[in-house]
């Protein structure tokens, strides 16, 4: 708990890449002293992110555990490759911080997101949890694909706090994110798309699988390609935009 693996550029130059190779499983999950468990690239000026690729046999992300790659600046943000052969799962929030659990790629500013990109069997996405590409700037989200072989399930909320999702977004950032990275106080980048793939799709509880824009440009296209779709207890599947 707490550990943090990390790449990230400060100048001109690219970040460098974040590679695991874990035969059985990795976790994530934040320590008592709300010390988030961490795996990220990022970049703070021209240079770009690295790519993190992640291969194991099982991946929990729990209790405001991240594994993120983010472009705060002019470079692009890197792509997140992981490859799981059983399971996935994406839970909760840290209670102390009301960080979230995530597998994200973000573009805060004039660099374009990066892709998600998810393989395994079973991916669950609860109470909470987030799988992610967004943008809060000008530049592009990143897309979402995801091949699950038996099941994908995004169900259930942290109460009064946020639901479960897997989004492809371009969010308006909050004021204090505004003045942080000197971003406008509406985004005119564009929302990336969502692939989905899998046996059985699965949401419910009020849980999101969305792609959506809240400024001028389009929303993305989200595609849900299963042999059984179930929509249960304010599941939602939504295509959004604000204008355009």
């Amino acid at each position: 708990d707490g550990g943090i693996i990390s790449a990230y550029s400060l100048s001109k130059n690219n970040s460098g890449n974040i590679e695991i190779q874990a035969l059985y499983s990795i976790q994530l999950s934040s320590a008592v002293n709300t010390n988030f468990s961490i795996i990220f690239t990022a970049n703070f000026n021209d240079g770009n992110a690295g790519a993190i690729d992640i291969s194991t046999s099982g991946l929990n992300i729990r209790n405001g555990g991240v594994m993120s790659s983010s472009s705060f600046a002019k470079g692009n943000a890197g792509n997140l490759n992981v490859d799981v052969s059983e399971f996935i799962e994406v839970e909760g929030i840290d209670p102390n911080s009301t960080q979230m659990s995530i597998l994200s790629s973000t573009a805060f500013n004039a660099g374009n997101g990066g892709n998600v990109n998810i393989n395994t069997r079973n991916l669950t996405v609860k109470k909470g949890g987030r799988v992610d590409a967004s943008t809060l700037g000008s530049g592009a989200a990143g897309n979402i694909t995801i091949n699950a072989s038996d099941r994908i399930e995004i169900t259930g909320y942290f109460p009064g706090i946020i639901s479960s999702q897997i989004t492809s977004s371009a969010t308006a950032p909050q004021k204090m994110t505004q003045q942080r990275f000197g971003l406008q106080s509406s985004n005119t980048g564009e929302s990336g798309t969502v692939n989905i793939n899998t046996n059985q799709f699965n949401i419910a509880d009020g849980a999101l699988l969305a792609v959506k824009n809240d400024g001028s440009e389009n929303a993305g296209r989200l595609t849900v390609k299963a042999n059984s779709i179930n929509i249960n207890d304010r599941g939602s599947i939504s295509a959004t935009t604000a204008s355009g």
